[in-house]
């Protein structure tokens, strides 16, 4: 997961003419294989038909609305809900408008809600039951804040739903071991709309069979988009995108992804999976001059979907900073470290495989892709180390994760580098161990064979087992130290195989120098710290604040304010280090052979 879709221009969403007495219940009809639950065991089936309507007066947009067919439980208690949590967003139901809650004959049912996000009915056993709801008014920007566009989100010109915040599911069809789940889309097609999901671009919907969290782990996409369908070894990819203010053009786009999929693929040895879709959703305001950038994604079911602010570029370029390739490259890894390989519960111990060594594999992957020249991987590398180096909690334990990934931008930090930089130490201890016959790719396509076999999920005792099985008990201890008490890790030089010396390294603290956010409330300086960067560059206490630029945590960028001086604008600029921290660093060898790390 790096905490997307598509859609694109005005459409004539008005020319959808589906009938309101449908979508409200007024004419209730189930197939005949929903109309009645038998208690025999049989797998539960569920409708979910995403609607367009024609939009209330004086309402500018389309108007969505959800209807959920399915049999009720056998006892004559059902509930329907959602996630207490996604992805650290809570009050999911707040995106949910106008529940309602039918009989099979159109008779509207008592709801109770015990908790926020469910919604319980009494019914005659084995009844037909039929939800309805809408999605509330559209909005005319997506914010870059995860809780923005991991709801409902509903513009003018496009419609982009996570099922898993969007589409509620009866908790007995959820706790099946697998369900027959049909999806229908009505009224997009006349209203000149395409549409797209995790599971297919038939603009008619899909049927499938598989457990119900794994068809609400999805991206149900709706608008003018521009879709683009491929095949890679006959494995459909299909790529669709929203917006017209990007840096680049569609063809560039879908190129990348073309070319990290396929490197990724090759790499884990696997082009079985039939349907793969990325989307791309522009976030944010369109600023092509900013410096604020934002780039998340979240890997799906047969799919992923990326976040993304229109100012950022396809080039890999200078600085710390994730790079689209990079993002591309980390969520579809996510397929076989996450999907394939399971973890247990919680999963936040887990965490520094799941992101971290994914970390390591997008930067081989984009390497053998020849997508990452070995200098931009040094780079990369020496991000992991610096963030390491620099992270206040940089010593913590496994422990901590669990309790404060989702409210600590240091801790959410942590699992990446930690896992990223174990992943390096253990791909250099295969390597010298089987004397360069073998390295961590061959150690991870071990435990897809073990998970494609029915396998039991990865757990920290697993792995460090795996770990110890592939290199020595010592190596093992020593990795469990890091993992597990946060004792800090420091590469062997030859950690980067012949192509880089891992040497230690000081390395500067960010420190702005004054206190920023006093500084933006006032609009004059406050707090200036003498000896400072900030005081050295002319910042003092009292200066009136015209203009403020910052990345905050970021050392490489420099810190620029315009302050006023009577009539006169100046601007200060420099680069916020503060105290220096031991580290290390990748540096490239005078001999290294670029072409051939490629393939290394």
């Amino acid at each position: 997961m790096l905490a997307g879709l598509t859609g694109s221009p005005g459409s004539p969403y008005c020319r959808a003419m589906m009938a309101k007495a449908h979508l409200l219940g007024l004419a209730f009809t189930l197939a005949g294989s929903l109309a009645q639950s038998k208690p025999t065991g049989e797998m539960p089936r569920v409708r979910y038909t995403l609607s367009m309507a024609q939009p209330v007066q004086g309402q500018e947009g389309p108007r969505i609305e959800m209807k959920i067919e399915t049999a009720g439980t056998a006892d004559g208690t059902t509930t329907f809900e959602l996630p207490e949590e996604s992805a650290g967003n809570r009050n999911l139901e707040r995106g949910i408008h106008g529940l309602a809650i039918h009989d099979g004959a159109g008779k509207r049912l008592d709801v109770r809600q015990g908790r926020a996000h469910e919604w319980t009915v009494d019914h005659p056993p084995g009844a037909a039951l039929v939800v309805t709801y809408g999605f509330g008014k559209p909005k005319a920007e997506i914010d870059t804040k995860s809780e923005d566009y991991y709801r409902p989100v509903v513009q003018r010109e496009l419609v982009h739903l996570l099922g898993s915040s969007a589409f509620l599911r009866p908790r007995h069809a959820a706790a099946a071991p697998a369900c027959k789940v049909q999806l229908r889309w009505s009224g997009f097609q006349e209203a000149g709309w395409k549409t797209v999901s995790s599971f297919s671009a038939d603009p008619k919907g899909c049927d499938v069979e598989l457990p119900l969290a794994e068809f609400l782990d999805s991206v149900f996409f709706a608008g003018e988009l521009r879709i683009h369908r491929m095949e890679i070894e006959k494995r459909e990819l299909v790529v669709a995108m929203a917006g017209q203010q990007w840096k680049f053009t569609d063809e560039a786009f879908v190129d990348l992804a073309r070319r990290v999929v396929k490197a990724e693929r090759d790499l884990m040895r696997d082009h079985t999976v039939p349907y793969f879709l990325i989307t791309l959703l522009p976030v944010g305001k369109h600023d092509p001059e900013s410096r604020s950038r934002s780039l998340g994604g979240t890997g799906l079911t047969h799919s992923f979907a990326l976040f993304v602010t229109t100012n950022v570029s396809l080039e890999i370029e200078p600085g710390p900073g994730m790079s689209m390739a990079h993002l591309l490259a980390h969520e579809l890894f996510h397929y076989w470290n996450g999907r394939v390989l399971g973890r247990v519960e919680p999963e936040q111990l887990v965490y520094w495989f799941s992101e971290g060594f994914t970390e390591f594999f997008a930067r081989r992957a984009l390497a053998r892709a020849g997508i990452y020249s070995l200098d931009n991987a040094l780079e990369n590398l020496n991000q992991s180390l610096a963030q390491y180096a620099l992270s206040a909690e940089r010593n913590a334990p496994n422990t901590r994760i669990l309790e404060a990934f989702w409210s600590s931008r240091e801790v959410q930090s942590l699992p990446y580098r930690r896992g990223d930089l174990v992943a390096t130490a253990l791909d250099r201890e295969i390597r010298v161990r089987s004397g360069g016959k073998k390295c961590l790719d061959h150690f991870f396509l071990d435990l897809m064979e073990r998970a494609k076999a029915g396998g039991a999920k990865a757990s920290v005792d697993s792995l460090l087992a795996d770990m110890e099985r592939w290199t020595s008990p010592e190596f093992a201890v020593k990795m469990r130290a890091v993992l597990e008490r946060g004792e800090t890790l420091e590469l062997p030089a030859d950690a980067f195989g012949p192509f880089a010396t891992i040497e230690p390294s000081e390395l500067p603290q960010f420190e702005a120098g004054f206190d920023a956010d006093e500084t933006r409330k006032r609009r004059e300086v406050v707090g200036v710290v003498e000896g400072s960067a900030a005081w050295k560059a002319g910042l003092r206490d009292g200066q009136k604040l015209r203009g403020f630029a910052m990345a905050n945590g970021d050392v490489s960028f420099p810190v620029e304010l315009t302050i006023q001086e009577g009539t006169d604008l100046k601007k200060i600029s420099y680069l916020p280090h503060g105290k220096g921290v031991r580290g290390q660093r990748a540096v490239r060898r005078a001999d290294a052979d670029a072409a051939a790390f490629m393939n290394w």
